[in-house]
């Protein structure tokens, strides 16, 4: 509890069960982190592509960090 953390993070196909009690105790947010080695059929189907996946990603450890997220400009 001592911790600077803002989220626990758990990836995209994971039993969250255990890693929610967890983050409830600390009252954090629970945050999914894509793994990126698959894709359900709804996401293939609407055209995902890896850089959307890692685009999502990047917004879910500034989050889980506390950096503030500037606009996608200036990664560019």
């Amino acid at each position: 509890k001592n911790s600077s953390a803002r989220a626990l993070l758990k990836t995209e196909y994971s039993n969250d069960d255990f890693a929610k009690k967890i983050a409830n105790n600390l009252g954090m947010n629970l945050l999914t982190l894509n793994s990126i080695h698959s894709v359900s059929q709804a996401e293939f189907d609407s055209g995902i592509t890896y850089a959307d996946i890692m685009e999502k990603n990047y917004e879910v450890l500034t989050e889980a960090f506390g950096i503030e997220n500037s606009n996608n400009s200036s990664r560019e």
